[in-house]
């Protein structure tokens, strides 16, 4: 549905996306994820013929947005970071506008209208105006304006951005529903972490370029690292093996008695300590990363949320230099 080949576009002397390549499949949801600055929003405008690339080819369900915009167009269904409803008006007007600047017939457009509204759960505000809304149900207001020409291919810039914890699972839930029940492609960017655990592929961009891509489970092994909290008063011969025998990454903690370790393969740490170690040693915790430790090691960046979950560990290891 999209396919990227060495993406590059400047502002001037800048560079903001760099080499960019990467494809997304027909009917899954893929999330680009980045910080703020990393080039999201650049590579959005080039994909929906806002803005045209400086070089690299790109193709949008096989038509490229500098060639044929308006074949692109039609494919598509876009909500931008900021509202562009029109306050002033009802729901129901706001759709029925937007079904007018794809062409459709009355008749569709009043079929469309009632379904859209009902699959977002706003049927019974479709006389009002739209300032009357929640930041949530806009933003639901917003996705069923972009669907209501049945595109192939929905493109949300940051979907849930300011929204609290219910309105941001409403919204998901209403993504994952487009996709499921009809098809639509989604592609979308956002900074919340957790959100791409819902997507079935991600990309990690970071100043212009692609760091990694796959499913979650592929990008966080590929820059996370296993985390295994030992309980010894051998710390410090412990932490010398671990850090000689499989490249470990040795932390302090709180406790005089343990120590916190970060290594690819925290299976084969414990069974190489314990081999040597024996009861000396006990394991009180092991976790595999998360897509919050992969972020920190593939970017340097700390996620833009300030409530991830991982986000006060990740700032101790970053200030103790030990992931960047």
């Amino acid at each position: 549905m999209i396919a990227l080949a060495g993406l590059g576009h400047s502002f001037g002397t800048t560079k903001v996306l760099d080499g960019i390549t990467f494809s997304v499949r027909p009917g899954e949801i893929f999330g680009l994820l980045g910080p703020n600055g990393a080039g999201k929003s650049t590579l959005i405008n080039i994909l929906i013929t806002m803005l045209r690339r400086k070089e690299g080819s790109v193709l949008v369900d096989g038509f490229d947005p500098d060639e044929d915009p308006d074949l692109v167009r039609a494919r598509l269904g876009v909500i931008f970071q900021d509202s562009t409803l029109d306050e002033r008006l009802t729901l129901r007007e706001n759709l029925r506008f937007h079904s007018m600047l794809f062409g459709m017939s009355r008749t569709d457009t009043d079929l469309r209208v009632g379904e859209s509204l009902a699959d977002v759960g706003l049927t019974d505000r479709a006389d009002e105006p739209v300032m009357r809304l929640s930041g949530g149900q806009k933003r639901r207001l917003e996705i069923a304006r972009a669907v209501i020409h049945r595109p192939k291919l929905l493109v949300i810039d940051e979907p849930t951005t300011g929204l609290d914890s219910r309105a941001r699972k409403e919204i998901w839930d209403r993504i994952k529903a487009l996709n499921r029940d009809h098809g639509a492609t989604v592609f979308l960017t956002t900074h919340y972490l957790e959100e791409a655990e819902v997507c079935d592929r991600i990309a990690i961009l970071d100043r212009g370029r692609i760091v990694a891509t796959g499913s979650p489970d592929e990008v966080r092994a590929s820059g996370g690292y296993d985390r295994v909290r030992i309980k010894t008063r051998r710390f410090a011969e412990v932490g010398a093996a671990a850090e000689m025998m499989f490249g470990a990454r040795v932390a302090p903690t709180d406790a005089a008695d343990s120590i916190e370790l970060f290594v690819a393969d925290g299976s084969a740490l414990i069974a190489g300590l314990y081999a040597r170690f024996g009861a000396s040693i006990s394991v009180t915790e092991f976790r595999k990363p998360t897509l919050d430790d992969a972020f920190i090691a593939l970017t340097g960046n700390l996620p833009d949320d300030p409530d991830s979950g991982a986000a006060l560990h990740m700032r101790n290891l970053v200030r103790e230099r030990r992931l960047v």
